[in-house]
């Protein structure tokens, strides 16, 4: 091998440990967080804000539409893997299936909440669970959509832990959905991780 190219092949091999080594770096340093706030959670909670208004809108829309395409579709999978890891492990899609029957039962149509502004009863918050509470209503008609949603940060991103919708018609029995969250079915329309 000529002079030059040795020069070459050690300045390769030289560049190559360079950047093996910054890139190890820089692994690590976006490791640390995330390791830092597994231990403390208490920190991490303290962090936890309601995301901006476009984006609670687009949590809100984005869930209820889910429910809508399931009622309609019967596939009551999607919805579930919207949510959490406990959210997924402890709400199977039968149980959706059975918790949202009302609505199927009744062909209530969710698409409207596409392009309806939600109305929200109270303003967002975290609560001690570390959970994004949301709750309020769509003013659609014939029936009025009323919800109350709590999301879970999992992945650095907002996910469904709980779901509670009715369709209200003022003048007749709201459909519900009860979504998980008992053994046999109840008035009360709710979805939640079970406790162990």
């Amino acid at each position: 091998m000529t002079r030059p190219l040795r020069k070459l092949a050690a300045l390769l091999v030289a560049l190559t440990l360079v950047i093996s080594a910054s890139n190890g770096v820089l692994a690590q340093d976006k490791k640390a967080p995330a390791a830092a706030a597994a231990k403390s959670p208490q920190a991490n909670a303290a962090q936890l804000k309601p995301p901006s208004a476009q984006g609670l809108l687009v949590l809100i829309r984005s869930t209820m539409l889910g429910v809508g395409h399931a009622v309609n579709t019967g596939n009551f999978a999607v919805l579930r893997d919207l949510g959490t890891p406990a959210f997924r492990l402890n709400t199977t899609p039968a149980q959706l299936a059975a918790a949202f029957s009302d609505f199927s039962r009744r062909g209530i149509n969710l698409d409207p909440v596409a392009v309806i502004t939600p109305v929200l009863r109270v303003p967002p918050l975290v609560d001690n669970r570390n959970e994004l509470v949301v709750e309020g209503r769509f003013p659609t008609k014939p029936l009025e959509v009323r919800f109350k949603l709590s999301y879970a940060v999992y992945r650095a991103r907002w996910r469904l832990a709980r779901i509670s919708v009715q369709a209200v018609n003022l003048g007749d029995q709201p459909a519900r959905s009860n979504a998980g969250a008992a053994k046999k079915p109840q008035p009360k329309a709710e979805s939640a991780p079970k406790k162990k």
